[in-house]
């Protein structure tokens, strides 16, 4: 009787599985994509903008999300990304107050940048550097997937394809989707059949099992 207890919870176990592996297998899965910025390393001079001849790189890849930075001057200066075929990706601006020494400026960063040229407030072209090291897009118009290039990151070489027809929502019941709960449903209502039925299968066997006789006397 005990194996037949155990062989009943393994088989309750595995309807069970069987009912709420799709849970896990359909579980939406939420991917980050995280955002990356240009630092660059300067030293300024009295109007001059060098890059910073003590630093490892002109230029350094951070990966967080750029914010735009709040201006309090007048006239400040900018920087303006361009692709490989020099149209222009974005500008972005930031200040500069200081007369001589070292300051690092983070832009927006591209996948197919080329270049970034830099200017003064009264757009006088200061200085250009070469980005294009760092960008796995070529904008050669071949999608090389190899490369890392797809539609987001390089929508130059790898076009976007027709958008699929979406499927109608699927209804839900207090935020649950109503397939998965009746899945949930399903699952316990086969447990429970399968418990009722081994109940009912061990009365019988219990009845039909002959009366046992009572102990013969010995007489003296």
């Amino acid at each position: 009787m005990v194996i037949k207890n155990k062989i009943f919870m393994v088989v309750c176990i595995a309807v069970l599985f069987v009912f709420v592996q799709p849970l896990v297998t359909n579980a939406d899965v939420i991917s980050t994509r995280e955002n990356f910025v240009y630092l660059f390393h300067f030293y300024y001079d009295n109007g001059q903008l060098f890059t910073d001849r003590d630093a490892k790189f002109k230029y350094d890849i951070v990966a967080e999300p750029y914010a735009a930075s709040a201006l309090k001057t007048a006239d400040p200066y900018s920087g303006e990304i361009l692709n490989f075929n020099n149209k222009i990706l974005a500008t972005f601006k930031f200040d500069q107050s200081i007369v001589k020494g070292r300051m690092s400026i983070k832009g927006p960063y591209f996948a197919d940048a080329s270049e970034v040229n830099f200017y003064d407030g009264s757009n006088q072209l200061l200085l250009t550097i070469d980005v294009s090291g760092s960008s796995f897009c070529n904008d050669d118009e071949i999608c090389n997937s190899d490369a890392g290039e797809n539609s987001d990151n390089c929508s130059n070489d790898c076009k976007l394809k027709p958008p699929q027809v979406s499927a109608a929502p699927i209804p839900t019941i207090g935020g649950l989707d109503i397939k998965l709960i009746l899945i949930i449903v399903g699952g316990i209502a086969v447990i429970a059949v399968l418990a009722v039925w081994f109940i009912i299968k061990r009365k019988r066997a219990a009845a039909q099992m002959p009366p046992s006789l009572p102990p013969t006397s010995v007489i003296q």
